[in-house]
C-alpha cells in the first residue's frame, strides 16, 4: 500500500517536473524572440529580467483594447462632449414663401445627387435618384465600409460643402456657413440665391467653410436614421447646430493630442497606466450620459459623486457664510449645498449680516430658470418650491458677469467671515478667467476655496476650457516676494475627479 502510495507521488512529481521544463523552453523561446526583435545595443544582459518580462507578458497581459467598439461610431467621429455650437434657423424662419421653400429644397436635392453620385462605389445602389435620396444611412448607400475608409472623409467634405451653401440666418439672408464665419447678404428671394453658386460670390464654398459644416452633418453621415432626404427637410423645416470637428476623427485626435500627452496626464496619480484607466472611465461616463440621471431629491443634478463628496466636506471644513455658484442649471447642487448647511446648523449658529432671517447663504447664478434650463426634462422635482432652496438660496438669472448681478453677489459678501465659490457655467476658458477675476480674487477669502469644475473638458475638447483657465490663473497669482497666493490642493482629489487642479485654495 505504502509503496503503491510512493509510486503515485514520484510519478506526480515526474508529471510537476515535465510541466515546469515545458514552461521554462516557452520562456526561453520567447527570451530568444524578445531578444530578436530588439534593436542591436539595447539587449539587456539579465536573464532573469527578460524572463519576468516574459512571464509577464504571458499571464497578465489583458486584452487589446479596441477603441473604436469602445466609442460607438459617433463617439469615434465626434466624441462625446455638449460641445460649443452654433446653431441657425430653420429657412421657414426667415422666408414664409412656401414655393420658395419647395423650390430651394428641390435645387438643394438636386445639386446632393449632381456631386454625391459620382463618389458611390455601388452605382446601381444608387441608380434612381428616389434611391439615392430615400435610404436611410447615407455612408452605407454611398458604400463606405467604415468610419477609418477615406470615402467617408471626401464624402464628409462634400456634403459638409453643400450643407454651407444652403445655411440662412434669422432674417432669411445666406450665412454660408455653420459657425462663426459669416456672410450676410440681402434677403433670399430665388432658389438661385443658395447653394455653391450663391456664396462667396458665385465661388465654390471655400474647405475652411466645408470643414466648419463637418460638425453639423458627420452625425448624419453615422447614423442608420438618416437620408439625404431627411437632411434637406432638417436644414428647410428644423434648422442645425454645429459642433466640434476633430481631424481627421475624435479617436486619433484624442490619442495624440490628450490621452498620452503629459500636458494632460493631470488625474493625481503617479502611474500612466492608471491615468489613462481613470481617462478611460471619463469617457464612458460622458458616452453613457451618466450626468443626465443623477438627481438630488428628484431634481436634476450634473454633479458626479466623488466631487459630491469632496464638496460637501470642504463645506463641512469651511462652514461658509457664503457660498456662490455660477452655472444652476436645473439646481440640483444648490439644494444638495442647501442641505448640508440645513444637516450643520449653520442657519442658527453663522448669522453673517447679509443673511436675510439668517436663510440666505447661496448665491446662485444662471442664464436660464431652473425650472426650464438645461436638462429640465430630467427633473422630476421643482427645486425652487423645496423648503431648504426657499431657506438658503437666492436665484440671479443672467450672466455671470452681469454688471448688476456682481454687485448683488458683492452686497451679499459684505460681512460675511468665510465666502466660497463653485465655477460652473460656460466652461470656455475666456469665460472662466472673468470669473476667477471676479469672483474668485475679489470675494473668496484665505483659507477658503475656489472650485473651478469641469476642467476634465480640456482633455476632450480643442476649445481652450477650464484647465486652460486654471494654469494662467495660477500663474498670474504670484505676488512680488514670489510667495503663491493661490494653489490647486490636490489632496481633494478622491482619484477620479473632473475637476482636476481645479480646488483652488486661497492662500494670501
Amino acid at each position: 500500500m505504502q509503496a503503491a502510495h510512493a509510486k503515485g507521488e514520484t510519478a506526480a512529481l515526474r508529471q510537476q517536473n515535465q510541466e515546469l521544463s515545458n514552461e521554462l523552453a516557452q520562456l526561453k523561446d520567447r527570451l530568444a524572440a524578445a531578444q530578436a526583435a530588439e534593436p542591436a545595443g539595447t539587449q539587456s544582459s539579465n536573464p532573469a529580467q527578460h524572463s519576468a518580462e516574459a512571464c509577464t507578458r504571458s499571464k497578465y497581459a489583458l486584452e487589446p483594447f479596441d477603441l473604436a467598439r469602445f466609442l460607438g461610431q459617433d463617439g469615434l467621429v465626434q466624441g462625446f462632449l455638449f460641445k460649443p455650437k452654433t446653431c441657425l434657423p430653420a429657412w421657414s424662419k426667415g422666408i414664409s414663401d412656401e414655393g420658395l421653400l419647395t423650390r430651394m429644397a428641390d435645387k438643394m436635392r438636386a445639386e446632393l445627387l449632381a456631386q454625391l453620385r459620382p463618389l458611390a462605389r455601388n452605382k446601381d445602389a444608387v441608380a434612381s435618384d428616389t434611391q439615392l435620396l430615400d435610404t436611410k444611412g447615407i455612408s452605407k448607400a454611398m458604400g463606405v465600409t467604415d468610419v477609418d475608409d477615406p470615402l467617408f472623409a471626401q464624402l464628409n467634405l462634400k456634403l459638409s460643402g453643400i450643407v454651407a451653401s444652403y445655411m440662412l440666418n434669422q432674417d432669411g439672408s445666406r450665412h454660408c456657413a455653420c459657425g462663426q464665419v459669416a456672410q450676410r447678404s440681402a434677403p433670399v428671394t430665388s432658389p438661385d440665391d443658395v447653394g455653391t453658386p450663391g456664396c462667396q460670390d458665385g465661388a465654390t464654398v471655400p474647405a475652411d467653410l466645408s470643414t466648419d459644416c463637418m460638425g453639423a452633418v458627420s452625425h448624419m453621415l453615422t447614423g442608420e436614421g438618416w437620408s439625404l432626404n431627411d437632411l434637406v427637410e432638417q436644414i428647410s423645416r428644423q434648422g442645425i447646430c454645429t459642433a466640434q470637428v476633430f481631424q481627421p476623427n475624435f479617436a486619433e485626435w484624442w490619442k495624440k493630442e490628450r490621452l498620452y500627452n503629459p500636458e494632460y496626464q493631470n488625474f493625481n496619480v503617479k502611474d500612466k497606466q492608471e491615468d489613462t484607466v481613470l481617462e478611460l472611465f471619463d469617457l464612458m461616463y460622458e458616452k453613457k450620459k451618466i450626468f443626465l440621471r443623477q438627481k438630488w431629491m428628484g431634481v436634476s443634478m450634473m454633479q458626479d459623486p466623488f466631487d459630491l463628496l469632496v464638496i460637501q466636506n470642504i463645506i463641512y471644513d469651511l462652514q461658509p457664510d457664503l457660498i456662490i455658484e455660477t452655472g444652476t442649471a436645473n439646481g440640483g447642487s444648490s439644494l444638495l449645498w442647501a442641505s448640508v448647511l440645513e444637516v450643520l446648523g449653520l442657519h442658527n449658529t453663522r448669522q453673517a449680516p447679509h443673511v436675510l432671517q439668517g436663510s440666505q447663504q447661496i448665491h446662485t447664478i444662471d442664464m436660464h430658470d431652473p425650472t426650464v434650463g438645461f436638462g429640465a426634462g430630467n427633473a422630476v422635482a421643482n427645486p425652487t418650491q423645496h423648503r431648504l432652496w426657499k431657506k438658503y438660496v437666492t436665484f440671479h438669472q443672467g450672466l455671470s458677469i452681469n454688471e448688476t448681478i456682481v454687485a448683488a453677489i458683492k452686497t451679499a459678501a459684505q460681512g460675511a467671515k468665510t465666502v466660497m465659490a463653485l465655477l460652473d457655467s460656460d466652461h470656455w476658458a475666456g469665460n472662466v478667467a472673468n470669473e476667477l477675476a471676479t469672483y474668485c480674487n475679489t470675494l473668496v477669502t484665505v483659507n477658503s476655496y475656489c472650485i473651478v469644475e469641469d476642467t476634465k473638458l480640456s482633455r476632450m475638447t480643442q476649445t481652450p476650457a477650464p484647465l486652460e483657465a486654471v494654469r494662467e490663473f495660477l500663474a498670474k497669482n504670484t505676488g512680488k516676494d514670489g510667495q503663491q497666493h493661490w494653489v490647486a490642493d490636490r489632496d481633494r482629489e478622491l482619484l477620479y475627479s473632473q475637476h482636476v487642479m481645479g480646488y483652488l485654495k486661497r492662500l494670501a
